[in-house]
């Protein structure tokens, strides 16, 4: 069986696979564009949102909402389970959800099914955007990779404007991905999210993807319902405490132990002038940040700390990364989301993503590779940004100007 698997993973990761991906999937969309032309239909929708995988996500829920708030018009949002996101009331009268659960992760027959109610959706829609963010980086999930590029593509082929909109290339992406990407540039607009991405794009012969920044950088937002947390933060804001909002990746943690090496970082900073906020990114079987923060808290709880087990709303992260002083994390829109509130983050960086975010803001020395030894790391660069006064100013309002700017362009 082993074998089997193995065999199979190779075959995911050959060009021929995307080749018969897209080529299998233009012959679906072509029967069913034909089908929907002869029913007289016109557009329905202003745009098509091919979402993230969601659930438990806040960062995929943020990238939704930004896509969201950057249009004012119809819009139907493709997900693969009805409950993967929560559509806020400011944006729901004009938004539909269409659950296709096996267009981008299922079964490849059962996806034939979903390929042909996307195209029919594809066709009725003016826009299509494929959110990419690291999903569409074409290492992390080959598969899910080709099927995105794809469905953009079948979207172009419709006479639907196609674009994959604020994603990351990585540097190992395997030649099936590699492939999907050569094939559908000529028709789909490609907006890569950092500096890093955009280089190794052009590496493998992709010539011009256009230069943005990520998607949650151009968010509006909302109004953040009320927590308990906000409560327990005025209180420490009273007796004259310094806020710092803490993540641990369980995504990191598959990969190296961080217990003992935030438990030292925390250790060195717990004094009567720190309160920490401890909060989980992603909550899911198998990533779960709770999990993971919950070893480091088992080797070390600060005095006066806040412990978060539900995952906030993206409007809440950003009002409490508003009033933090310093944020740490693993990962990546947690860091976005602190930098649009003004606050600087430090990171830690997996798959290679992060460090293009770092180099757009000029200070590369925040995104830390994990492994042994970052607890001294961590605490280093920390102090270095709060002895530079950089944690008290904050972010300079030119730089997340700037960072906005970068960002529209995904909706140009």
């Amino acid at each position: 069986m082993s074998r089997i698997i193995a065999a199979l993973k190779a075959a995911v990761r050959h060009p021929a696979y995307a080749h018969a991906v897209i080529a299998t999937d233009n012959v679906v969309a072509r029967v069913a564009g034909v089908r929907r032309r002869g029913s007289g239909s016109g557009a329905r929708y202003s745009v098509c949102i091919v979402a993230p995988p969601g659930d438990g996500n806040i960062g995929d829920q943020a990238l939704l909402e930004s896509a969201l708030d950057n249009t004012s018009e119809s819009v139907v949002v493709i997900v693969r389970n009805p409950a993967a996101f929560s559509i806020p009331d400011r944006f729901k009268e004009r938004t539909s959800v269409l659950v296709l659960k096996d267009l981008l992760y299922g079964n490849p027959v059962a996806r034939l099914r979903d390929v042909w109610a996307f195209s029919r959706t594809a066709e009725s829609s003016l826009n299509t955007w494929v959110i990419g963010a690291d999903t569409m980086d074409g290492a992390y999930n080959p598969r899910a990779s080709v099927a995105r590029l794809s469905c953009a593509a079948i979207a172009a082929r419709l006479g639907s404007q196609a674009r994959v909109v604020g994603f990351s290339w990585n540097g190992h992406a395997v030649e099936s991905a590699t492939a999907a990407l050569r094939r559908v540039q000529d028709s789909v607009q490609l907006t890569v999210r950092d500096p890093v991405s955009v280089e190794r794009l052009q590496r493998i012969g992709v010539e011009e993807p256009t230069a943005a920044a990520d998607l949650v950088f151009a968010r509006i937002g909302g109004v953040p319902e009320h927590a308990d947390v906000f409560d327990w933060v005025s209180q420490e804001e009273r007796t004259g405490r310094r806020i710092m909002v803490v993540n641990v990746s369980a995504l990191l943690q598959s990969e190296f132990s961080q217990a003992d090496e935030y438990a030292e970082f925390l250790r060195k900073f717990d004094s009567g002038s720190w309160s920490f906020v401890f909060i989980p990114h992603v909550r899911r079987r198998g990533n779960d940040d709770y999990v993971a923060l919950s070893e480091v808290l088992a080797k070390y709880k600060p005095a006066s700390c806040f412990v978060l087990s539900d995952l906030l709303s993206p409007d809440q992260v950003f009002a409490l990364a508003r009033r933090s002083t310093l944020v740490v994390t693993g990962r990546m829109h947690l860091a976005v989301l602190s930098i649009l509130a003004g606050t600087y983050p430090v990171t830690l960086a997996s798959q290679g993503k992060v460090e293009g975010l770092y180099r757009l803001l000029s200070e590369e020395r925040m995104c830390l590779s994990p492994g042994e030894g970052v607890g001294l790391k961590l605490l280093e660069v920390s102090q270095a940004v709060i002895l530079q006064g950089l944690a008290e100013r904050g972010v300079a309002e030119s730089d997340l100007d700037r960072l906005r700017e970068a960002a529209l362009r995904n909706f140009e």
